[in-house]
């Protein structure tokens, strides 16, 4: 079967004609606004999410907004097999003002390979190559409350919102 040659650039494309129908024919492929993680559970999976604080780009409480709808929907607190962490100052994906360094990776790993989530991760911000500052990443709904220096992550301790 032959293809047909569409003739089409860039300099075609209307916002208002065109955008509506991308939306919709994308959307359910490229969003993440389910909140129906049953077959994700279902399958023994794990997922660490993290959202920066300062993230210009997608509003910080929409990750929030999408754990507690992913509660609702499962009707039981999600954390045994999906955490959330904000981590304040944080931009989109890195960078800002707050603690932006900390290793994921490593602590999905355990929690896969070991069968124990993190209660917490430490964050790290860095001048150069120099760490100056830490905070803890509390999962969602927990918050850090700060009980000592702002810059020592032992001086906060992660209890619910």
């Amino acid at each position: 079967m032959a293809m047909e040659r569409i003739d089409y650039t860039s300099l075609m494309f209307d916002y208002d004609r065109h955008m509506p129908a991308a939306i919709t024919k994308l959307s359910k492929t490229i969003d993440a606004t389910d909140p129906d993680l049953s077959e994700f559970e279902a399958r023994n999976r794990r997922l660490i999410h993290y959202h920066g604080g300062s993230n210009q780009g997608v509003a910080p409480m929409s990750r929030v907004d999408y754990y507690m709808d992913a509660s609702k929907r499962l009707g039981a607190d999600p954390s045994g097999f999906f955490r959330l962490f904000t981590v304040p100052g944080m931009q989109r994906c890195i960078g800002g003002p707050g603690p932006d360094h900390f290793d994921a990776p490593t602590a999905l790993e355990h929690w896969v390979e070991v069968g124990k989530a993190l209660d917490w991760m430490i964050a790290t911000h860095l001048t150069g190559k120099a760490a100056d500052r830490s905070h803890p990443l509390c999962p969602c709904p927990q918050t850090a409350y700060w009980t000592g220096s702002t810059n020592r992550a032992e001086n906060f301790k992660c209890r619910p919102s």
